[in-house]
């Protein structure tokens, strides 16, 4: 889930000026019930 996060966060990096992939995934990391949430929308399409 966090490589699929990483690319789109790549891949936009224009909605997101002065916000570092590191601090994202941070976290994300010390939350892991937001990426499990996250990974579940990814899952079902939403």
């Amino acid at each position: 889930m966090l490589g699929i996060l990483r690319e789109r966060f790549a891949a936009h990096m224009e909605r997101h000026e002065g916000v570092a992939w590191a601090d994202v995934e941070a976290r994300l990391l010390a939350k892991p019930e937001a990426l499990a949430a996250l990974g579940r929308m990814e899952e079902s399409g939403g």
